[in-house]
């Protein structure tokens, strides 16, 4: 999964096609600043709908 979506971003940019942003992930990126990684994980799955270790490894990309 980790490389189709590689791939996609690949394409989108080479189109110049950017994916506009849920405002939401603003708030995941508000609870990574108040140290909630777990707050952050479960906004994350109700924006993205991905499952637990998927966000998991999202928001842990967020982090750094």
């Amino acid at each position: 999964m980790a490389r189709l979506e590689q791939r996609v971003d690949l394409l989108m940019a080479h189109l110049g096609v950017e994916e506009p942003a849920d405002p939401r992930m603003a708030e995941v990126d508000a609870l990574l600043a108040e140290k909630k990684p777990i707050a952050a994980i479960k906004v994350y799955r109700e924006v993205t709908g991905a499952g637990l270790v998927e966000a998991k490894e999202a928001v842990e990309r967020r982090m750094r």
